[in-house]
């Protein structure tokens, strides 16, 4: 029933509990929620329903051991992200990459820096593929099944929502640099 976090865990700088088991969908506030709790990996936190959220300020400011994969949380209510993931040191470039191809098109997440900065980072398995990675990666199976699932994750998980283009994408009578037929 709770609709505020706001600095539930500021300051809890031994804090590193798992939190899957939290109910937040009625949250609207997590202000400051995990403010620095230094020691707080994020673990749990990316099966959250967030559908409620509309305030994310400050929210892992000084989390610095946080890397949750939040790709699938939903911003689209949030109206204000600022400071959301200030020194949050260890978020690696892979979920960098998830949570911005994830919450491009919240209108606050643009205002950001996070989405200028997230949005170069290396592709990473499960991010968002675009044409040219999904051209390699397609070509990649039909070539060495075992190699591209170690390159680009299972084929069933690939994330082609960025993809606008599947023309031969798995066929054999194609060529890997333009996709035609090859007779």
């Amino acid at each position: 029933s709770a609709t505020t976090l706001r600095m539930t865990f500021n300051e809890a700088s031994e804090m590193n509990a798992d939190l899957t088991g939290w109910k937040v969908g009625k949250v609207e506030t997590l202000k400051y929620t995990f403010d620095d709790a230094s020691k707080f990996t994020g673990t749990g936190l990316s099966s959250w329903d967030t559908a409620s959220a509309t305030t994310l300020v400050y929210t892992f400011f000084g989390a610095s051991r946080m890397n949750a994969d939040l790709s699938k949380w939903d911003v689209a209510k949030v109206a204000n992200m600022g400071n959301t993931f200030t020194s949050t040191t260890s978020l690696s470039s892979c979920n960098k990459r998830k949570i911005a191809d994830a919450w491009k098109s919240s209108a606050v997440f643009v205002a950001t820096d996070y989405d200028t900065d997230w949005a170069g980072e290396p592709w990473c398995i499960g991010a968002q593929l675009n044409d040219a990675q999904f051209k390699q990666a397609s070509w990649d199976y039909v070539q060495d099944t075992g190699a591209a699932t170690t390159n680009w994750g299972d084929i069933g998980d690939l994330d082609t929502s960025g993809v606008t283009d599947f023309s031969w994408a798995f066929s054999t009578h194609r060529n890997q640099a333009g996709g035609s037929r090859v007779n």
